[in-house]
């Protein structure tokens, strides 16, 4: 691991990307959790909004260094998460439709959506997704890119999806002002995303995962959620707490509620069971913990649905 910014370009922010205020504060200082170099990145807040958001921030141009071709390749098809996905959709739109996915990854959920009846199309930056999403599952209407730079070919959709993409567009404004046009005037749009303001986040600070540095541009809490839809005359109709899709990256043994030490271990062998161990003694200590957070409807996790005014 290197300080390697030539891989990477960095750009000033001048203004906050969903208010415009030009007035922010320092929040977190964060390493890449993979270790691509060991630049510390930072998010700063919007004193006017309250957005969370990377500054300086990675050139869009270059942020493809930092999902190399395992981060792609690390995602498996889990039934459980899909379901829960088809579930949220089916609870909130009551009919067969028109669905367009915004990262769609590897074609996974769009595949499952095909099978029960829907029209999909898909959005994904990765052109290993797309070429997946084509060759196993035969999905046509896949769009190499960003959203604003796919070419509308006149489909009006019942219902978009971002499932834990949100953070990592650089343009949210304009992302949902182009979602906005293509939804049908009783279309809905799903976004699942990290919640900055819930109590895991305010427990592990700069460590908490779900930061993810630099991949991630902005984290979001229902407030800025709600004010990111209004710009484009759009609201939450619901919010949904949950840990279910993701979970909330809490990590007991970081800040030594759980600790013992590695070097105790020096086979690797043992050492990666000590790790999967402590792994599963954290989800268990964490159950209580993210249940009462979901409970003050305040968890790590969560999904919005809206929809137009």
């Amino acid at each position: 691991m290197r300080d390697n910014l030539s891989e990477f370009k960095l750009q000033d922010i001048v203004a906050c990307p969903l208010c415009e205020s030009s007035k922010y504060q320092d929040l977190y200082k964060a390493n890449d959790r993979l270790k691509l170099t060991e630049y510390q990145f930072k998010f700063v807040k919007c004193n006017n909004c309250n957005l969370v958001f990377q500054n300086p921030r990675v050139d869009p141009k270059t942020v493809s260094f930092f999902y190399q071709e395992d981060y792609f390749n690390r995602r498996k098809v889990d039934p459980k998460k899909i379901q829960i996905k088809y579930n949220i959709v089916k609870n909130n739109v009551n009919h067969v439709g028109t669905l367009i996915e915004i990262g769609s990854a590897n074609g996974d959920f769009l595949y499952q959506m095909e099978k029960m009846g829907w029209y999909v199309e898909g959005v994904e930056l990765s052109y290993e997704g797309v070429k997946h999403s084509k060759n196993k599952y035969n999905i046509k209407n896949i769009h190499f890119g960003e959203l604003v730079e796919r070419e509308d070919n006149g489909m009006q959709f019942d219902v978009a999806v971002l499932w834990g993409v949100l953070s990592h567009i650089w343009n949210p404004v304009q992302t949902i002002k182009y979602l906005s046009n293509i939804l049908n005037k009783s279309g809905k749009i799903i976004i699942t995303c990290a919640n900055i303001d819930g109590i895991p986040a305010k427990i592990m600070k700069y460590q908490w995962g779900h930061l993810d540095l630099p991949r991630h541009y902005c984290m979001w809490s229902p407030k800025t959620l709600q004010r990111l839809l209004e710009t484009n005359d759009m609201y939450i109709d619901k919010v949904i707490f949950h840990d279910d899709l993701w979970n909330s990256n809490i990590d007991l043994f970081k800040f030594k509620l759980v600790s013992f030490s590695n070097n105790i271990f020096s086979s690797k062998v043992l050492s990666k069971i000590h790790n999967y161990a402590i792994k599963k003694v954290n989800r268990l200590l964490t159950h209580p913990l993210l249940y009462v957070a979901r409970l003050l409807k305040n968890g790590g996790m969560m999904t919005i649905v809206g929809a137009k005014k």
